[in-house]
């Protein structure tokens, strides 16, 4: 008994580990207090309409909100899938710890799992996971808010794991973990991440390939590939539901492909974002040295004063008070939580082993590795980014392609862990030496190499900060320059003073460079030291895991905190009060019409902002996936419009009837039914206008212009007085009895609920109405008296019906079929997942194996 104790001590040890130190990482969270989550507080706003219409009707789900963007699906807003049965086992494996303490569990844990299907011994195994819990963007994405990304990444480890059982021949409990991680992977929701690693399981399956190949065992390749394609299928039963609505909508989004010509027709565009949208947060390759030194690009985009305060020691005081608030980052993204720091530690012994491993799946690694990193370059390595926009499947519909860095933070602990298991195993076969270009190297020289590589590194950087690096920004001079010019600083001005604030400003930043060097420099002596007591055998395998597992914490925990420390929890939570409770919010809450919408125009864009979506139903908004037609409307009409409004009460002391004029030109603001607009003051305050030429829920209208093609339709919308006409392509002409109607009828809103909307219509003829409500074809039914009846596109973005003469109960259902059958299939296929994994856990403990 007491050996079975022994044996599984260091397994319950391990857990105890990673609880502990969830526990005092997110202390705050366990006496009360909650974490600020940027997303979190943005996603609230988001759903506030879905999640109040499930509490109000008996948990039903809308599936469609128009809180943001005039309405679009709510699936990658707030969406709960009844048919899958994974939210419990996803809870277990973040031991229903609080809210977002469990994400860190889980990357210990699953890292955890990783290792041990590597065969690695579970007190190294503890190591590693402490090493990859703590890479520095794990962390700062928890601290963002960034909640489903996280839980996908803590999933990809466990998930790779049963991948490598499965080509070691352990079948079974290969498919059990595979299967059991696929499924929650797909659960966790986050697309990207999951593509991510299906890259990184291409790459390792290419190696296998060569390895079978070489050694023509087919048989075993297949076996494992045909089994790790069951266990996909197996993990997406549950997910169907998700998965499914998420693909129809994808076709509909900014992910997709336009249908303008306009935008069709250059070397930016493909099937699905743009490439310069896509690729807007591309890591720089200096950048990437952040992974041993993580302010080698000045960290976050925060005030120099707040990321060093010594940083300004040396700066001239003339200049002290600009450079301590000017940017401490100066890499090539638009701005940045923090770096992707992988750990000095941790990079010493995967330089280490691009010389000492000799794991099968060594090239295999440091291809996932490297491959990552290049395409994290995004713009700045165009020629392999753009090669994949165009020709890689779904690559093209993901923006932030620095993400892909979760491969490398993945890759990295795990490649230094397993040349730590090399040199432990070399020196227990007392193997002294390896081979290198063909002849024996002692290991200990080679790690005095390699120490001596590293160590240069970051001591050069440490001197001399400038030898690798740029301290400014690439277009950081014009912007002071423009930014002097709105100050009204002559050019003789500017150009006394810019060539000495940027001087400044670049002795600030090396301060911040060289104190990280030295840091990195540091934990590299110690390491490289350890391992070479260790080869020499000064000390035992244990107290190096034990001494390095300090270093590791040591060096990347204070590395977290810099992105994610008590500064950033509070007594509450952003919701536990109304937030956003303006005198302008208030007002427009008075209105008790059933529908309506909001333009808010306090703070830069309206269109970037979710804030307004808590309350009111908005013609902007917040999502990395909302319909590609709007963002569209948005670039050729609603922006347009803006402009016209602005340049129309600038030069005009507001009141009622300029504001009139300034809204009565503004076709597309008044055809989506922007009945409210809130102004900003120069007071931080802000106030609201009734915008009476708003065209109301639905209206009738007496023309119907046919046009040839969408890029026709979009921009007749300006031209037109959309409260008399109508636009429409020719596609939908059929639907038509004539072109010309009677508007003299009346048509009122008479309930609303976000998946179902009833009109009263009252004509005299037969008419045709428009409806201040998104055209969205998979899902949206409309009815007449009860029965169902085609409804079209009109004005680009909106819908259309044609209503025969008389009195008539006009209905918009949403019932989209993907979620209601799709619930069907996740229902059975978690039943299955269940039954499959606990019958493949049990096989793979008996005597029965494959």
């Amino acid at each position: 008994m007491f050996q079975n104790f022994k044996k599984y001590l260091p397994y319950v040890v391990g857990v105890v580990i990673f609880i502990s130190i969830t526990i005092i990482y997110f202390n705050p969270l366990f006496n009360g207090k909650k974490l600020k989550q940027g997303d979190i507080y943005r996603a609230a706003a988001m759903s506030k309409e879905v999640k109040d219409f499930r509490n109000a009707n008996n948990n039903e789900e809308p599936l469609w909100t128009n809180s943001m963007f005039g309405g679009m699906p709510a699936y990658q807003i707030s969406t709960i899938y009844s048919g899958n049965l994974l939210g419990h086992i996803d809870q277990l494996f973040h031991l229903y710890l609080p809210s977002p303490s469990g994400y860190l569990f889980l990357y210990f844990l699953g890292f955890f799992i990783l290792l041990l299907c590597f065969e690695i011994e579970p007190w190294l195994a503890i190591l590693g996971a402490l090493a990859y819990g703590f890479s520095s963007y794990l962390i700062i994405i928890i601290e963002a808010g960034h909640n489903s990304k996280a839980n996908a990444i803590g999933y990809l480890a466990p998930l790779l794991g049963g991948f490598i059982l499965l080509y070691k021949n352990k079948y079974w409990l290969g498919f059990a973990i595979t299967s059991l991680f696929m499924a929650l992977e797909f659960n966790a929701n986050h697309p990207q991440i999951s593509y991510y690693g299906f890259l990184m399981f291409a790459v390792f399956a290419l190696f296998y390939f060569i390895n079978a190949y070489k050694n023509k065992t087919y048989k075993k390749f297949i076996i494992a590939s045909s089994i790790f394609a069951l266990s996909t299928i197996i993990g997406l039963l549950p997910n169907v539901a998700s998965l499914y609505c998420t693909y129809e909508y994808s076709k509909y989004t900014i992910r997709s492909k336009s249908e303008l010509h306009a935008t069709t027709q250059n070397n930016n565009s493909t099937s699905g974002l743009d490439i310069d949208y896509a690729t807007q947060w591309s890591y720089g390759v200096g950048e990437s040295f952040s992974l041993l030194i993580p302010n080698f690009k000045g960290g976050a985009t925060d005030a120099i004063a707040r990321v060093n305060k010594d940083a300004l020691k040396k700066v001239d005081t003339q200049f002290k008070e600009d450079v301590a608030q000017s940017n401490a980052y100066f890499g090539d993204q638009p701005f940045t939580s923090g770096p992707v720091y992988a750990g000095a530690v941790i990079m010493l012994l995967v330089f280490l082993g691009l010389l000492v491993l000799n794991h099968p799946l060594k090239w295999a690694l440091f291809v996932c590795l490297i491959l990552s990193l290049l395409l994290s370059w995004g713009r700045n390595f165009s020629g392999l980014t753009n090669f994949c926009m165009h020709v890689l499947p779904g690559y093209n519909k993901f923006r932030a392609v620095s993400m892909i860095l979760v491969i490398a933070e993945l890759i990295i602990p795990l490649i230094a862990i397993l040349v730590l298991d090399t040199l432990i195993k070399k020196m227990k076969d007392g193997n002294f030496k390896i081979i290198l270009f063909k002849k024996d190297f002692e290991i200990k020289k080679v790690i005095l190499y390699t120490l001596a590589i590293v160590g240069v590194f970051c001591l050069i950087n440490f001197l001399s900060p400038t030898t690798f690096n740029t301290l400014t920004a690439s277009n950081e001079e014009n912007e002071l320059i423009s930014s002097f010019k709105k100050m009204g600083a002559s050019a003789e001005q500017i150009n006394q003073v810019l060539p000495t604030l940027i001087s400044n400003l670049e002795i600030a930043r090396s301060e911040i460079v060289s104190f990280d060097s030295r840091r990195s420099l540091i934990f590299v002596i110690l390491t490289g030291l350890f391992l070479y007591l260790f080869i020499i055998k000064r000390i035992s395998s244990k107290l190096l895991i034990f001494t390095l597992g300090i270093f590791v914490l040591a060096d990347m925990w204070p590395i977290t905190t810099r992105y994610l420390n008590k500064s950033h929890y509070s007594t509450k939570g952003p919701y536990d009060e109304p937030p956003y409770k303006t005198k302008a919010n208030q007002e427009i809450l008075e209105d008790k019409t059933l529908q309506y919408r909001v333009l808010n125009l306090v703070g830069n864009n309206p269109f970037q902002d979710a804030t307004t979506s808590y309350y009111h139903r908005s013609i902007g908004g917040y999502h990395g996936a909302k319909l590609r037609k709007y963002q569209e409307l948005i670039d050729f009409n609603l922006s347009q419009d803006l402009r016209k409004f602005y340049t129309a009460i600038s030069s005009e002391k507001m009141n009622d009837s300029v504001f009139k004029f300034a809204t009565k030109p503004l076709q597309g603001i008044n055809m989506m039914n922007t009945k409210y607009i809130i102004i900003p003051t120069s007071e931080n305050n802000s106030f609201v206008l009734k915008n009476d030429n708003a065209n109301g829920p639905a209206w009738f209208v007496s023309k119907i212009n046919i046009v040839s093609s969408p890029d026709e339709e979009l921009a007749g919308i300006a031209e037109i007085n959309t409260k008399q006409e109508a636009l429409m392509q020719t596609k939908y002409k059929s639907n038509l009895s004539s072109n010309t109607f009677n508007n003299n009828g009346s048509i009122t809103i008479t309930q609303y609920k976000p998946n179902h909307l009833i009109y009263q219509s009252n004509n005299l003829k037969l008419g045709f109405a428009v409806f201040s409500e998104i055209y969205y074809p998979k899902g949206w039914n409309a009815y007449i008296d009860g029965k169902q009846t085609e409804h079209v596109c009109v004005n680009y973005v909106l819908r259309g019906l044609e209503i025969p003469a008389g009195n008539h109960t006009i209905e918009f259902k949403f019932e989209p079929k993907s979620y209601s059958n799709g619930n069907k299939v996740a229902m059975v296929g978690s039943i299955l997942l269940l039954i499959s994994v606990g019958f493949s856990i049990y096989k793979s403990f008996s005597k029965k194996h494959l």
